[in-house]
């Protein structure tokens, strides 16, 4: 199957199937003739045009448009990952990433002749 006809670019009918498997078949002649391009392009504000009128419909319909939104897998870049046994690893030098007080309060200021120190 082509990657458009996939998405259901251009086929009004997948917009049916789409409607029936996310719950909302009570609704599917409603939305009859609708491409797929505009239905995922849908607005909370346009339900109730569509007869769409019920809070739990309008949450199932709001969670079908907004997953019809999201790339498709093949479409997600993905960032590359550090191996696992680098990510389980903590911070090298100050004690699994905290702040070094110490190590910390012997700061001199060049140029200025201040230094400050702890007690």
């Amino acid at each position: 199957m082509h990657s458009s006809q996939a998405l259901g670019v251009g086929n009004p009918a997948v917009v049916n199937s789409w409607l029936v498997n996310a719950g909302l078949k009570h609704h599917a002649n409603k939305f009859e003739g609708v491409e797929p391009e505009v239905f995922r392009s849908l607005l909370m504000q346009d339900y109730a045009k569509y007869g769409v009128t019920s809070l739990e419909d309008k949450q199932k319909l709001f969670r079908l448009v907004k997953s019809l939104q999201m790339p498709a897998p093949a479409d997600v870049q993905q960032l590359p990952r550090k191996p696992a046994a680098e990510e389980a690893r903590p911070p090298q030098g100050n004690g699994g990433g905290l702040l070094d007080l110490e190590a910390e309060d012997e700061f001199h200021e060049e140029g200025t002749g201040l230094c400050t120190t702890s007690p």
